[in-house]
């Protein structure tokens, strides 16, 4: 999983990979006030999904607070199958 971010000035980004509703091992981290572009990668955590099931990306604001809002954040993210 890669993800690029711009993340908000307070609270870090984390973003979570979920298949079929459930979040997995899969995950990265951004630091609040990260610069614009900066990316985050889970190149040691797998997970399986099977045709058919939906994959989502659960990304959580200001973790520290538990907020799932993400003010003046923007995110993009890449699969690749392997």
């Amino acid at each position: 999983m890669s993800v690029h971010l711009a993340v908000g000035a307070s609270g870090n980004m984390v973003g979570t990979l979920q298949v079929n509703g459930s979040d997995t091992a899969v995950t990265c981290t951004i630091a609040a006030g990260a610069p614009a572009g900066t990316s985050c990668s889970d190149t040691t955590h797998s997970a399986a999904v099977s045709l058919g099931q939906p994959i989502f990306l659960h990304v959580r604001c200001n973790t520290t607070t538990g907020f799932d809002v993400c003010p003046g954040s923007v995110w993009a993210y890449l699969a690749s199958p392997n």
